[in-house]
């Protein structure tokens, strides 16, 4: 892909990540005071199970089709790894769905469909989605790329308040969540060049990597909503932690959807002058630990108060749930940051695992 201004598409990815928050707060908002606390609360779990799904499942692929659009992977080989690989996130679709269906009383409080439905839906939106904003990126279309983050937001919004406005209840409003993935048929991607030689590239075992390594760092913050929710506590506690959750990811949004242009850089750098990533991972291991233990102590104090007070909750979230959850978005962006600089010496496992160790 030919050479494009950095500034340019970092200012773009970041002011629009910036606006999805926006959008997405507005969301919030719009549930909470449509249904209120208790009856937001299964709403709020679909959302958090989207915040897991789109950076464990969508990210990676999207970063990994970035990197073979940079290095000229052989396109032909690239599309029959996500053929198989698409094969495995259906079933755990399928799984994800009857998991949650056999759960849905602790969770939701419900035995509809609905809510089984949509987590079986956003896992398969979060990853055609992440396919999709992949080729964008490798094509170097960062601008349609960022405006597809609030555009996919805008979309549930709207939803949600034409919902709202109709009476609907947390059922109705849970499918908006998926239904933002709709966005993912406006998005379409030019040709890129490739290299029938590099076609060997495009294994599946560093896509795999990374998504295990997304997994474990999201599932530390993202999870405490549902696991708050199968401790039976009231509805109010499970939709106050989501809303710190939400405020928390900010940082790790504006990373995430910085992270395709930035790979696209490391990439070129560690194919021109490799030793320059140590730089970056050093300081990452150094800045993080105090900036997620500062976070902890503000999420745990003041934090939790302003978002009570800014989303008109009830009541404000635990501060052992509000430290956790604000510490655990600081160590994601910290993987997130470790991880593309593996990706781009196409090692993302191994490079965590030594930049810890040395």
């Amino acid at each position: 892909p030919r050479r494009r201004s950095f500034a340019n598409d970092a200012a773009a990815l970041s002011v629009t990540a910036i606006l999805a928050a926006v959008l997405a707060y507005g969301l919030l908002l719009v549930i909470v005071n449509g249904l209120g606390d208790d009856d937001a609360a299964p709403v709020v779990l679909i959302w958090s199970y989207w915040a897991l799904a789109t950076t464990a499942l969508g990210a990676p692929v999207q970063q990994w089709i970035l990197r073979n659009g940079v290095v000229g992977v052989e396109v032909r080989a690239e599309r029959a790894v996500l053929a198989r690989l698409s094969a495995l996130i259906v079933l755990i679709a399928v799984l994800a769905t009857m998991v949650s269906s056999l759960l849905d009383e602790r969770l939701f409080g419900s035995s509809s469909w609905v809510f089984p439905f949509c987590i079986g839906a956003t896992t398969l939106g979060a990853w055609t989605l992440g396919i999709a904003r992949g080729r964008l990126a490798a094509a170097g279309r960062y601008y349609t790329l960022a405006a597809s983050l609030p555009g996919e937001n805008l979309i549930r919004l709207v939803a949600a308040l034409v919902l709202v406005a109709g009476g609907a209840d947390a059922r109705g409003l849970a499918l908006v969540v998926p239904g933002g993935y709709v966005i993912v048929f406006l998005l379409r991607a030019g040709a890129r060049r490739t290299r029938e030689e590099d076609s060997a590239l495009a294994r599946g075992g560093m896509l795999g990597s990374l998504t295990a390594i997304a997994l474990i760092s999201q599932t530390m913050f993202t999870s405490v909503p549902f696991v708050i929710a199968l401790g039976d506590a009231p509805a109010s506690t499970v939709t106050a932690t989501f809303a710190v959750l939400a405020v928390a990811r900010l940082p790790h949004l504006i990373a995430s959807a910085m992270s395709s242009r930035v790979l696209d850089s490391l990439t070129r750098i560690a194919i021109d002058t490799p030793r320059q990533l140590w730089t970056t991972r050093r300081l990452v291991l150094l800045a993080v630990p105090p900036i997620a233990v500062a976070s902890g102590l503000f999420g745990a104090t003041v934090g939790r108060e302003v978002v009570r007070w800014v989303f008109g909750l009830d009541e404000a979230v635990s501060r052992p749930s509000a430290a956790w959850v604000t510490i655990g978005a600081v160590v994601a962006v910290g993987v997130l940051l470790l991880a593309m600089s593996g990706v781009a010496v196409g090692r993302p496992g191994p490079v965590i695992v030594l930049s810890l160790i040395h």
